[in-house]
């Protein structure tokens, strides 16, 4: 089978590889063009979306941020070397004709790469060229307790360490600052880092870190399976077909147990909330807090009637960007 443009995912998603397929068809000072056009248009549809921002209280655009910014990204595209950060995503068993997953994807796979990262989408099938997988699925005792969602939490971490580990992003975690040589260079030494306290929405480490930690996640996995089928046995009134315990869960009950040095964890990474300085999306941004973070995270991002996820989060992205001062990542973080 001839794979798609980005490697893995399969037909459903390889529209989703467009800019992996650019970059490597094009010549550095081509690829450098092409995006410092993108950035522009980027910018002007930005301002277009922003021109009434003074009516809900933000404050102009100052120029020398948006120059600055704009130096900053094209220093960083001169190499064409460009990082891989990947996400992973299911299909769903059950089908959702208002499922807006794949423009979230497709805007998550724009963000990252107008930042100068090479976004890639794993699937299952990357999770399944692991020789451990079979064993790890197994170790899980009984996955049909599990959650879609929570067996997909799993798989995800086996994926990446079946593509040689590096850095993974939930794709509804958007960049914020530069760290583009952390993307070259691992943080802690490839051990696994969790950039959001215990929850990882951005993660990075090497294929051995990702499948280390994902073992041990699914251990606690078979306890509270093993705990419930106990239960559903002995105790009817506590009977439950399934167990809620994700691999967010799973790294929190960890850190309970008193492994502090089982990964390394950070908290480079803010929700949507704490950047924006009031509740209303229209108001001004918080940047000072924001300043030395990789990323956002848009938990809990619900579409609207008139709006769905991807362009929440790309308008939200494009606000903050016209109003702090994008800044590069210290290499202690």
């Amino acid at each position: 089978e001839t794979p798609t443009p980005c490697g893995h995912p399969p037909t459903s998603v390889a529209r989703l590889c467009v800019p992996t397929m650019l970059s490597r068809r094009s010549s550095i000072a081509a690829l450098t063009s092409m995006l410092l056009l993108v950035g522009s248009a980027i910018f002007a549809f930005t301002h277009s979306e922003h021109d009434g921002a003074a009516e809900h209280g933000a404050p102009a655009v100052p120029a020398e941020v948006i120059a600055a910014n704009e130096h900053q990204l094209r220093r960083r595209l001169q190499s064409g070397d460009r990082p891989v950060i990947y996400t992973y995503w299911e299909q769903p068993t059950k089908f959702n004709p208002k499922d807006d997953t794949m423009d979230l994807i497709e805007n998550w796979q724009k963000a990252w790469y107008d930042m100068g990262w090479e976004p890639r989408v794993l699937t299952p099938q990357d999770a399944l060229r692991l020789p451990e997988y079979n064993p790890f699925m197994e170790m899980l005792v009984n996955p049909e307790m599990l959650p879609e969602q929570s067996v997909a939490s799993y798989r995800r971490w086996l994926a990446m360490a079946a593509s040689g580990g590096g850095w993974m992003a939930d794709y509804t975690t958007f960049p914020l600052n530069h760290f583009l040589r952390h993307g070259r260079m691992l943080p802690n030494d490839g051990q696994l880092t969790v950039y959001m306290g215990t929850n990882p929405t951005l993660v990075s480490g090497t294929a051995e870190e990702y499948y280390r930690v994902a073992k041990h996640m699914g251990a606690t996995a078979t306890k509270m399976v093993e705990r419930q089928m106990f239960l559903n046995e002995n105790y009817p009134e506590q009977a439950n077909s399934k167990v809620i315990w994700s691999d967010k869960v799973a790294l929190g009950e960890l850190k309970k147990e008193g492994l502090k040095d089982f990964i390394k964890s950070r908290n480079d990474v803010m929700s949507s909330k704490a950047a924006e300085g009031t509740d209303d999306w229209g108001g001004v941004m918080n940047c000072n807090p924001s300043a030395s973070m990789r990323s956002v995270a848009f938990m809990g991002l619900k579409a609207t009637e008139e709006e769905n996820r991807g362009t929440i989060a790309r308008k939200f992205v494009n606000k903050w960007r016209s109003q702090c001062e994008m800044t590069q990542v210290a290499d202690d973080h």
